[in-house]
């Protein structure tokens, strides 16, 4: 990195890495918020039925929506870390080339 793309990746960053940790943040919320939704509408169809909690888990997990709910969240932590590193990295750079 050349130091003119340090200060830009150290000054436009910081406020990227929050926006990104916030659209995780909320995504892992949703993901939660879906898998209750289909756990009770599950247990509300199978109210008159003998089922087990691993079988409900199980299908949870299997539910379109949690799926996706879940794809989402690994998407939005990925471009955090992704962004998150960017900036650590511009800023050791920074730190090293102040050392000398």
């Amino acid at each position: 990195m050349t130091d003119s793309e340090i200060i830009e990746v150290i000054g436009k960053y910081p406020d990227l890495v929050a926006d990104a940790e916030k659209a995780w943040k909320i995504a892992k919320l949703e993901r939660e918020r879906s898998e209750a939704l289909s756990y009770f509408r599950l247990k509300a169809q199978t109210a008159d039925e003998k089922v087990t909690e691993k079988w409900l888990e199980n299908k949870v997990r299997t539910d379109e929506e949690v799926h996706k709910a879940k794809l989402d969240e690994i998407v939005k932590e990925s471009e955090y870390n992704r962004l998150y590193e960017k900036l650590m990295s511009a800023k050791k750079m920074a730190s090293l080339r102040a050392a000398f």
